[in-house]
Parts: C-alpha cells; sequence; structure tokens
C-alpha cells in the first residue's frame, strides 16, 4: 500500500514534503494535478466500508472513457472525525483475453462477491 503522509499535518516530515502542502491541502494536490491532465476521468463507486476508524473506497479509475483503468482501494484512517492519512492499492485492470487464456467464469475485479450474505443480513434485519 502506498501512503501519503502530507495529510496530516502532524504526520509530514519536512525531508517529505518535497514543496507539497499538509493536511486537507496535501491530500487535493495530487487529485486536482491529475484531473488538470485528464479533464475527463470517470470514477465508478464499488463499495464504501467502514470498520472502526478505518473507512476505504473500492472504485474503478479510468483517465478517460476509452481507458481500461485500474482497480483502486483507497484507504483513510480517521481519528476525531478527521482523515489522518491516506494509503491507497491500485492494480491496472487488464484487456480481456480471449482463446485458451480466457476467464472460466465470468467474474471481474468488480465483483460484489458478497451479495449473498449482504442479502441474507437485509432479510434479517428487516
Amino acid at each position: 500500500m502506498s501512503g501519503n503522509p502530507c495529510v496530516s499535518a502532524r504526520r509530514c516530515p519536512p525531508p517529505r514534503r518535497g514543496g507539497r502542502e499538509c493536511g486537507p491541502r496535501g491530500l487535493a494536490e495530487p487529485f486536482t494535478s491529475a484531473f488538470a491532465a485528464h479533464p475527463d476521468p470517470r470514477i465508478g463507486v464499488k463499495r464504501i466500508i467502514a470498520d472502526g476508524d478505518l473507512v476505504a473506497f473500492h472504485h474503478h479509475f479510468q483517465l478517460s472513457a476509452e481507458d481500461l483503468g485500474a482497480a483502486v482501494m483507497d484507504i483513510f484512517p480517521v481519528r476525531n472525525g478527521k482523515v489522518v492519512e491516506h494509503g491507497d492499492v491500485v492494480q491496472p485492470v487488464p484487456a480481456a483475453p480471449a482463446g485458451p487464456a480466457a476467464s472460466a467464469d465470468d467474474n471481474t475485479m468488480f465483483q460484489p462477491r458478497f451479495r449473498r450474505v449482504h442479502r441474507a443480513r437485509q432479510e434479517s434485519v428487516g
């Protein structure tokens, strides 16, 4: 997982700053520059998960409609209601293989794996 120590002003060590600001601006800067370079990005939200002091955001990020994009999991530790750090895991979406290399099933990188469990919980609650 890659991390962004500049999210929290407390944790941004001067040698790693490289001219970047800490705090909310430290988190926003990479997105601002990426959106300036690629004005038609696509973000398909797949799931948002919260557990204790962690919030995870799973999405399909594409630089444009033609881009295969990447499967991304952004992870945000939260303290006192504020994001204190950012980490992410990024995996490029591969082109669909053809022939013998094709997948034996129709699962994708964004398959809703917990659909049955979620439905069972909904039915037991309501």
